[in-house]
């Protein structure tokens, strides 16, 4: 009698044993599985936010390379006395004021690019948007924050996209741009390699 009570007493234990361990990896599966769901999704969020900065710096070009077309002093971008406030950049250098100026592109009247709605493929319920400044580079010695001596400016874009719950996931980008009457720029990355490391000037 005894040994048959040992013995199912032992078996016992070895399925609560088996049992316990088959939930410990039950739930740690679910944990990883949860947090790579998570990720990814900061991923896709990332490169979101990411490609809304782009689209600005592309739509910035085509504005910048208008305003030169002009003839606009360039100093006229960058002595903006609106609302919208100065963003002070990562990293150091001037202060970057908002870009205002017409859209080339849309309507010609002038205005302040802050917080340019983009649409989103799908059923997407994330709200992409952009804004665009503009200041002198740091390397224009004779220059100062407000006047431009050497052709050359720095584009910033701040690509944002906003949640539902009201939190927002920003991406900035910042681009040197010769604002020559051919409107170059100094690092373009169209016909560049992947890297973005192309030296070339686009014209």
């Amino acid at each position: 009698m005894r040994n048959r009570r040992t013995t199912r007493g032992s078996a016992l234990i070895t399925v609560v044993l088996v049992v316990l361990i088959l939930t410990i990896i039950g739930i740690g599966i679910a944990y990883f599985t949860s947090v790579e769901d998570r990720m990814s999704g900061n991923t896709r969020i990332q490169k979101a936010a990411f490609y809304a900065a782009d689209s600005g710096l592309r739509k910035g070009e085509t504005l910048i390379s208008a305003v030169v077309g002009n003839n606009i002093a360039m100093g006229s971008l960058l002595t903006y006395g609106g609302l919208v406030p100065a963003l002070k950049v990562p990293g150091g250098g001037y202060d970057a004021v908002i870009l205002r100026c017409a859209d080339v592109t849309g309507a010609k009247a002038v205005q302040d690019f802050d917080n340019i709605t983009i649409s989103l493929a799908g059923n997407v319920v994330d709200k992409a948007s952009y804004s665009l400044y503009v200041r002198n580079n740091v390397e224009d010695i004779t220059g100062n924050a407000s006047v431009d001596n050497d052709s050359v400016v720095n584009l910033i874009s701040v690509g944002k996209i906003r949640f539902p719950n009201g939190n927002e996931m920003t991406q900035i980008l910042e681009e040197q741009l010769v604002v020559s009457s051919t409107g170059t720029d100094t690092g373009s990355q169209k016909g560049a390699n992947t890297g973005g490391t192309g030296s070339g000037s686009k014209r």
